[in-house]
């Protein structure tokens, strides 16, 4: 069975609105994707549109080469936890996955079994009520899990996970994929996506600004130069005069920033104005750096549809 998800020129308009905006993409197997954009930017409607729950103003979106609502038996197929909410506060965690469970065709075997993988083994006959925002996350995923799903597509799976649960979660996407099935997961902890992801789809405005392997999304243009001086205020004239990009950080008053200018240039704008400098180096390139300028320059020449 082919196990990639495939958008392609999904669109969906809400009256005036344009939420997103022909995206097309590969999600392949064997590989954590993760699904990045600033809130706002038109994740979750094409997650939605991926499992039947909003119809497509335009285009499609795949699962193994069938719409969502082509597939018989969807939860053994794919697997899916949009938001931690939805349970009866009353009911017991096991309680919970035993309604889910005739669905998913399982037992109370598979309903312990996914327990028991998301950790919740112990918790498992406590009211969800009771529960804390990353306890609800692991149910969640262990109502994804009931099917034993080849595919997995998971909204924010981190959001209110303590540091111990974010390994866990992490080391859970890897062995999944590495099994050959396939991972798409939205997140904002860019931090986490970074040691967690395979490949990158990332979205503003509605619209892909990039798609490909982790390691493809490297600054784009021109990097930035670290510079420290006794001086920063002349040192900042020197630079905006040269028409270099450059800026103060907040916190660290001595220290400035200077963007499209490697360490030579920026070394011979302080010599030449007579200012100290007593720190010189590139700075480092984060997930978190590269993101913010793609979301900012709108991703021009960056992307290709496959993730």
């Amino acid at each position: 069975m082919d196990q990639s998800i495939v958008l392609e020129g999904l669109t969906r308009r809400y009256g005036d609105v344009l939420a997103v905006d022909r995206v097309s993409a590969t999600i392949r197997p064997g590989r954590v994707t993760g699904f990045l954009g600033p809130n706002g930017a038109g994740k979750t409607t094409v997650l939605r549109m991926l499992l039947g729950l909003v119809e497509p103003t335009a285009g499609r979106a795949l699962i193994g080469g069938r719409a969502y609502h082509e597939i018989a038996d969807p939860l053994t197929v794919v697997g899916a936890a949009l938001e931690a909410t939805g349970f009866h506060p009353g009911r017991t965690a096991r309680a919970h996955l035993s309604v889910l469970a005739p669905a998913a065709r399982v037992g109370a075997a598979r309903v312990g079994e996914v327990l028991e993988t998301v950790g919740l083994t112990d918790a498992a006959d406590r009211r969800v009520g009771g529960f804390s925002l990353g306890m609800k996350q692991r149910l969640s995923l262990a109502a994804a899990l009931l099917g034993d799903p080849q595919m997995l597509v998971l909204d924010e799976p981190a959001n209110g996970l303590d540091p111990e649960g974010m390994a866990w979660l992490r080391t859970f996407l890897r062995v999944f994929a590495g099994s050959g099935r396939t991972v798409l997961v939205s997140s904002h902890v860019l931090s986490e996506v970074e040691q967690t992801v395979d490949d990158v789809l990332l979205i503003s405005r509605g619209r892909v600004v990039f798609a490909g392997e982790l390691h493809e999304l490297g600054p784009q243009g021109p990097g930035a130069t670290l510079v420290r001086t006794p001086d920063p205020d002349a040192l900042l004239v020197a630079l905006l005069g040269a028409g270099l990009d450059a800026h103060r950080q907040p916190d660290r008053p001595d220290q400035l920033v200077v963007r499209g200018a490697d360490a030579a240039r920026v070394g011979a704008i302080a010599h030449g104005a007579s200012v100290v400098v007593t720190d010189l180096r590139p700075k480092e390139h984060s997930l978190e750096s590269v993101f913010l300028q793609l979301v900012t320059d709108g991703g021009a020449g960056v992307g290709g549809g496959r993730a």
